[in-house]
């Protein structure tokens, strides 16, 4: 229990505790978990039967399969690096429990999507359309950020790289096509999925296990101290948000396969940022004590949270 728990600071509201537990009464809690779990069971089951029958919608773009193989790997050894790192950090504080966090989860499913050999292609299709699901919630954790539990050096540094990485590898995956296609802005079956598949586990096991625990998994015990959802409701803002969002990111076009168009002029900028990421990463790792990482970040968010947005932005043309 040390690893999984031991080490989580209760005197940070934002990592749960007695008055994080009391921020919404048990009333409440039980209202809007009667109101949300049937709704999401009901989706569920209407909409199950359609998506084990789902089909791939487009063949796969093998130009960019043939063109990018070193860049999907190299991608792939980022996800898998940035999410060891991750669960180290969390075996050396004993906050393993974290893990159940949808950003990990997020990661753990791009890792899936790499290797897309070990999926059939109805099953990548799926987790490729959960992965796109846990977009809205990593743009707002780099919106918003978290870090105030964060000690160790570098630590804060690799919250920003697996959230940056979980939005930007999507890109790469919608330029090869197939499964990895984005649906019709009118096709709504895989959104109804997602968002009852993730009703379903933030307000099932989430919200059991951190009322079970005083730890405050994925905000449900009580808003975080940058949570743009403040107040009595902002678990359901937050679904709102979802749902408003998420049908977005599924209106992706084929027309985005940027690296398609760009050929190897486009692989190079890829790349680039990689490398520019990486050599970041190094330097704020070997070189900003604990004490200067919430400076250090504090003056660069201006310019992550401009990236982001131009990121966010082309999911909307």
């Amino acid at each position: 229990m040390d690893l999984i728990m031991g080490g989580v600071n209760f005197s940070d509201p934002s990592s749960g505790g007695d008055e994080c537990f009391h921020y919404l009464t048990v009333y409440q809690r039980l209202v809007e978990t009667v109101l949300v779990l049937p709704v999401a069971i009901l989706q569920l089951c209407y909409i199950w039967p359609k998506a084990r029958n789902m089909e791939v919608p487009h063949a796969p773009n093998f130009r960019a399969y043939n063109n990018c193989k070193k860049l999907g790997s190299f991608l792939l050894f980022i996800l898998i690096l940035v999410f060891a790192v991750e669960v180290s950090y969390k075996v050396r504080t004993g906050s393993l429990i974290f893990l159940l966090n949808p950003c990990h989860v997020a990661t753990m499913l791009e890792i899936l999507l790499f290797c897309e050999n070990l999926l059939p292609p109805s099953v990548a299709r799926l987790v490729f359309a959960l992965a796109m699901y846990f977009l809205p919630g990593a743009t707002l954790a780099l919106l918003f950020p978290v870090v105030t539990s964060r000690k160790l050096p570098g630590e804060v540094c690799i919250y920003w790289i697996q959230h940056l990485v979980i939005v930007l590898c999507p890109v790469y995956l919608l330029s090869l096509g197939g499964v990895y296609s984005a649906e019709s802005f009118y096709n709504f079956n895989i959104y109804v999925l997602c968002h009852a598949l993730m009703t379903l586990y933030s307000f099932g096991p989430l919200q059991f296990i951190s009322m079970l625990t005083n730890v405050n998994l994925n905000n449900v015990l009580c808003p975080a101290s940058s949570d743009p959802f403040q107040g009595y409701y902002y678990r359901l803002a937050a679904i709102g948000h979802h749902s408003f969002h998420y049908n977005s990111m599924v209106s992706l076009k084929q027309e985005l396969q940027v690296l398609d168009y760009f050929g190897a002029f486009c692989v190079f900028i890829s790349f680039f940022v990689i490398i520019l990421i990486i050599s970041v990463t190094c330097i704020l790792w070997f070189c900003v004590s604990p004490t200067d990482d919430v400076t250090v970040f504090a003056k660069v968010r201006s310019l992550l949270t401009f990236l982001v947005l131009v990121n966010e932005s082309i999911y909307y043309l």
